[in-house]
């Protein structure tokens, strides 16, 4: 999951939808409408959706995609068009994927086929069991107390926030069912990598980075790097 205050994926989508264009299906044609500042003027959208619009990267004739940059292990702009479309395609495909009820050899072939369009192939006999996820997913979000996110905060997929706490005493769990709720704060521009745990009551600064499988107990400062179980100081961040 993605919190960003750049661009909204539903420019996007909105922007196709009005100029007759299938998001999943046709990125080259939405490429061509952006890079049109004319074009964007007579679909007579919201000015603000046009300013975000105008101000997305497209790529240009002979210079390496964003996608070739991502394979290779480039930097790369992740809000990119081309790649955004790829991944609602993906999405889609995965939703069809995962509502199949695999019984028969004809749902067996189709969710074969699905697979292969999402992956780009897989071999023959191989069957994954649903519900198979690709992408940032599995977050689990626990709001007994307050949860609070600020602007630009990457979220891994498989990352816990809890904010709620059974009782230490058994006898007291058994018999009354008590327990306590405490707020969780992440601040600006903060990482929170896969898999990462955040137990209730703790503050994540801005710009604070915790590292895939961590278990976060205590505040962790600005711009600072945690890691491990439970998460200790690793380094500071340079800005």
């Amino acid at each position: 999951m993605v919190v960003s205050s750049s661009v909204d994926i539903s420019f996007i989508v909105k922007a196709a939808e009005t100029a007759g264009i299938s998001p999943p299906s046709d990125p080259a044609q939405l490429n061509a409408l952006l890079s049109n500042p004319e074009a964007l003027k007579s679909m007579n959208l919201d000015p603000t959706i046009q300013s975000a619009l105008a101000s997305l990267s497209i790529t240009k004739s002979g210079d390496k995609s964003e996608e070739e940059k991502m394979l290779c292990g480039e930097m790369y702009d992740a809000m990119d068009v081309s790649l955004m479309m790829k991944k609602m395609q993906c999405a889609s495909l995965q939703e069809q994927y995962n509502s199949l009820f695999q019984i028969d050899l004809e749902t067996l072939k189709k969710g074969a086929t699905i697979m292969k369009d999402m992956l780009g192939g897989i071999g023959e006999g191989c069957l994954v069991s649903r519900p198979f996820k690709c992408d940032n997913s599995d977050c689990v979000f626990l709001d007994c107390g307050k949860i609070t996110i600020g602007n630009n905060v990457l979220f891994g997929p498989g990352v816990h926030i809890y904010t709620v706490n059974h009782l230490i005493d058994a006898e007291m769990r058994r018999n009354f069912g008590k327990q306590t709720a405490k707020p969780v704060k992440i601040g600006n521009d903060a990482w929170i990598c896969g898999r990462a745990v955040i137990v209730p009551g703790v503050t994540i600064g801005d710009g604070a980075v915790v590292a895939a499988g961590s278990v976060v107990t205590e505040d962790v400062g600005a711009g600072t790097m945690v890691a491990g179980n439970p998460a200790k100081f690793v380094k500071m961040i340079a800005n």
